[in-house]
Protein backbone atom coordinates (compact mmCIF):
# COMPACT_ATOMS: atom_id res chain seq x y z
CA UNK A 1 0.00 0.00 0.00
CA UNK A 2 2.83 2.20 1.09
CA UNK A 3 4.24 2.04 -2.75
CA UNK A 4 1.41 2.92 -4.10
CA UNK A 5 1.16 6.58 -1.83
CA UNK A 6 4.67 6.76 -2.50
CA UNK A 7 3.77 6.59 -6.57
CA UNK A 8 1.17 8.94 -6.30
CA UNK A 9 3.62 11.46 -4.51
CA UNK A 10 6.18 10.81 -7.26
CA UNK A 11 3.30 11.96 -9.67
CA UNK A 12 2.40 15.02 -7.76
CA UNK A 13 5.84 16.31 -7.38
CA UNK A 14 6.40 15.51 -10.95
CA UNK A 15 3.24 17.84 -11.12
CA UNK A 16 4.85 20.67 -9.05
CA UNK A 17 1.77 20.35 -6.09
CA UNK A 18 2.07 19.69 -2.74
CA UNK A 19 3.20 15.74 -1.55
CA UNK A 20 -0.14 14.55 -0.16
CA UNK A 21 0.45 13.37 3.69
CA UNK A 22 1.92 9.67 3.43
CA UNK A 23 3.09 9.86 0.07
CA UNK A 24 6.63 11.28 0.29
CA UNK A 25 9.10 9.13 -0.30
CA UNK A 26 11.84 10.83 1.02
CA UNK A 27 9.87 10.64 4.32
CA UNK A 28 8.79 7.29 5.58
CA UNK A 29 6.40 7.04 7.85
CA UNK A 30 4.91 3.30 7.74
CA UNK A 31 4.41 3.48 11.27
CA UNK A 32 2.04 6.30 11.35
CA UNK A 33 0.22 5.16 8.55
CA UNK A 34 -0.32 1.89 9.58
CA UNK A 35 -1.52 3.10 13.40
CA UNK A 36 -4.05 5.61 11.66
CA UNK A 37 -5.00 2.80 9.43
CA UNK A 38 -5.73 0.55 12.55
CA UNK A 39 -7.48 3.01 14.51
CA UNK A 40 -9.70 4.52 11.78
CA UNK A 41 -10.50 1.36 9.64
CA UNK A 42 -9.36 -2.12 11.27
CA UNK A 43 -10.59 -1.43 14.95
CA UNK A 44 -13.98 -0.05 14.35
CA UNK A 45 -14.51 -2.81 11.89
CA UNK A 46 -13.77 -5.16 14.15
CA UNK A 47 -15.72 -3.90 16.69
CA UNK A 48 -18.89 -4.21 15.12
CA UNK A 49 -17.38 -7.85 14.08
CA UNK A 50 -17.25 -8.49 17.36
CA UNK A 51 -20.60 -7.35 18.23
CA UNK A 52 -22.04 -9.73 15.15
CA UNK A 53 -20.01 -12.34 15.63
CA UNK A 54 -18.46 -12.80 19.02
CA UNK A 55 -15.68 -15.13 18.97
CA UNK A 56 -14.40 -14.39 15.48
CA UNK A 57 -14.62 -10.39 16.74
CA UNK A 58 -12.86 -11.57 20.05
CA UNK A 59 -9.88 -13.17 18.35
CA UNK A 60 -9.63 -10.68 15.50
CA UNK A 61 -8.87 -7.80 18.48
CA UNK A 62 -6.85 -9.69 20.21
CA UNK A 63 -4.21 -9.48 17.52
CA UNK A 64 -4.92 -5.83 16.57
CA UNK A 65 -3.52 -4.39 20.09
CA UNK A 66 -0.15 -6.12 19.50
CA UNK A 67 0.19 -5.38 15.86
CA UNK A 68 -1.05 -1.22 17.05
CA UNK A 69 2.18 -1.60 19.68
CA UNK A 70 4.41 -2.83 17.08
CA UNK A 71 3.79 0.22 14.84
CA UNK A 72 3.89 2.99 17.33
CA UNK A 73 7.08 1.61 17.95
CA UNK A 74 8.12 1.36 14.33
CA UNK A 75 6.94 5.07 14.23
CA UNK A 76 8.78 5.94 17.88
CA UNK A 77 11.88 5.10 15.48
CA UNK A 78 10.72 6.70 12.64
CA UNK A 79 10.25 10.07 14.75
CA UNK A 80 13.34 9.65 16.48
CA UNK A 81 15.38 8.86 13.58
CA UNK A 82 13.95 12.58 11.56
CA UNK A 83 15.23 14.41 14.61
CA UNK A 84 18.31 12.58 14.81
CA UNK A 85 18.77 14.12 10.98
CA UNK A 86 17.67 17.37 11.57
CA UNK A 87 19.70 17.49 14.98
CA UNK A 88 22.91 16.55 12.72
CA UNK A 89 21.95 18.91 9.65
CA UNK A 90 21.66 21.76 12.03
CA UNK A 91 24.86 21.03 13.70
CA UNK A 92 26.61 20.68 10.20
CA UNK A 93 25.10 24.32 9.09
CA UNK A 94 28.49 26.65 9.44
CA UNK A 95 27.66 29.21 11.26
CA UNK A 96 28.16 33.24 9.68
CA UNK A 97 31.07 34.88 10.74
CA UNK A 98 29.42 38.65 11.48
CA UNK A 99 30.13 41.72 9.38
CA UNK A 100 33.19 43.83 10.15
CA UNK A 101 32.70 45.62 13.32
CA UNK A 102 30.42 43.22 14.27
CA UNK A 103 29.55 41.58 17.82
CA UNK A 104 32.47 39.68 18.11
CA UNK A 105 35.31 42.38 16.96
CA UNK A 106 36.74 44.37 18.91
CA UNK A 107 36.85 48.01 18.09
Amino acid sequence: MLEEFYRTGDKEKELGLSISPFCDRTRPTAGQCQVGFIDFVVRPIFDKLAKLLPAVGESFMACVGPNREHYVSVKNREEQRRSLAAAAAAAATPVRKPARGGYFERP
